[in-house]
């Protein structure tokens, strides 16, 4: 634990971006984290607030949540100062994908289906 604000203080020191990207990434990384504090303030207030059966809040909050993450683990900046490899954001960025199709699967209609990216497509029938 006491590693971490080490790794930080040498990640600020020796960067591996440069100030352009920084100025270039950080409208994205402001989202990003505006995001990321939204998903979180409707996650208290879906366990905190009233109870409730709806689960539409709880549904918002993970997928602000994921697209958040997915958005922050995108940048170069935020990669190089948290120390986060390419391969691990390779497989966060599938399994996002992943609970991303599997939740369009949980509609009322008889067929749901939506475009990710390129190339990848989620089709489910019921």
């Amino acid at each position: 634990m006491s590693m971490l604000p080490s790794r930080a203080l040498i990640a600020l020191a020796s960067p591996s971006f440069s100030l352009a990207d920084l100025r270039s990434q950080t409208p994205i990384i402001i989202v990003g984290v505006i995001l990321l504090a939204v998903g979180t303030a409707a996650v208290t207030l879906f366990f905190f607030g009233r109870k409730s059966r709806d689960f539409a809040l709880i549904y918002f909050s993970i997928s602000s949540i994921l697209y958040a993450v997915r958005l922050l683990l995108r940048m170069r900046v935020v990669r190089s100062l948290a120390g986060v490899p390419d391969s691990l954001v390779d497989h966060i960025n599938l399994w996002i994908t992943i609970a991303d199709c599997a939740g369009g699967s949980r509609s009322d209609s008889d067929y749901g289906g939506f475009v990710r990216g390129p190339g990848e497509l989620c089709v489910f029938f019921k």
